[in-house]
């Protein structure tokens, strides 16, 4: 693909011959100038190409909301005044930045409407099986997590109202900081109100293994209509809780948050969240690892 007749032991670059000689810019980005401006820091398409099929958000979080997909960026804080979540260039996993929540109200991430407030997002709307929102979901994430509370610390919220009919899916970490590890664990819960854990009602809280506090560590989470999973450092964790799993009726609804809920002031993530990924299926054990 290279323009051989450029390319001398004298250059101090490879020369590309023209757009029709590049056949895959997946991951780059090209210059007109007919070379490689950029490459996609996040890596995992590259070692893994199934990673990729129903990928439908990608945030690096680099001190920026963009989704580099380019499907639809994030809002920060879109239900209080300013810029509450802070981007860290020291304490970050990949890339340049992460993201901080300082626990505090309002400190959640938003999806975009276009126009910079809060949207439904867009996994809702343009996903793979036509239902509103998707009936498989899955995201992935490097989390630093530092809470102080003890409630349920929010990754991907889309509680809506108190009635069951209402109640979509949550991914979330529990908290419990007396220094019982019972609760320091991910879980899922979905919008046919069933609980967190393997019991189909009133079961206990997720029977992943705990999360380690002030150090990265890697999560999948993920919700189908029979089955939800814990992965962690690419492990399932537990085991999958199998049962008859839904997503509630909201799905058009623009109340779905990143790491708290919508106008709440409980449930809030505390710490920094890098790298977030989600797709509208089911991701495998050999996907998470």
């Amino acid at each position: 693909e290279n323009l051989n007749v450029s390319n001398t032991n004298s250059a101090s670059f490879d020369v590309f011959q023209d757009s029709s000689g590049i056949t895959n810019l997946t991951n780059v980005v090209r210059d007109s100038s007919e070379y490689i401006t950029s490459i996609v820091p996040a890596g995992f398409t590259n070692n893994n190409s199934t990673l990729s099929v129903n990928l439908r958000q990608l945030y690096p979080l680099d001190n920026a909301l963009t989704d580099i997909l380019g499907n639809q960026n994030l809002v920060n804080s879109p239900d209080g005044s300013g810029s509450n979540i802070t981007f860290n260039s020291s304490t970050k996993k990949l890339g340049t930045h992460s993201a901080y929540f300082d626990g505090n109200q309002y400190t959640e991430f938003g999806f975009d409407n276009g126009s910079g407030g809060e949207g439904v997002p867009y996994f809702h709307t343009n996903n793979s099986n036509g239902s509103y929102p998707p009936s498989a979901l899955s995201i992935a994430y490097w989390a630093y997590w530092t809470p102080d509370n003890n409630d349920w610390n929010m990754i991907l919220d889309g509680y809506h109202g108190s009635t069951a009919s209402k109640r979509n899916y949550i991914f979330t970490i529990g908290n419990d900081n007396s220094g019982n590890s019972a609760h320091d664990k991910p879980a899922v819960w979905d919008g046919l109100d069933e609980n967190w854990g393997s019991a189909q009602d009133g079961g206990a809280e997720s029977n992943a293994s705990a999360v380690s506090h002030n150090t990265w560590v890697h999560i999948v989470q993920t919700l189908t209509s029979t089955k939800k999973q814990n992965f962690i450092n690419g492990s399932l964790s537990g085991s999958a809780h199998t049962g008859t799993y839904g997503f509630g009726s909201n799905g058009t609804g623009a109340h779905a948050r990143i790491g708290g809920r919508r106008d709440n002031s409980s449930y809030q993530f505390k710490g920094y969240l890098d790298q977030f990924a989600i797709w509208d299926r089911e991701l495998t054990a050999t996907d998470a690892s």
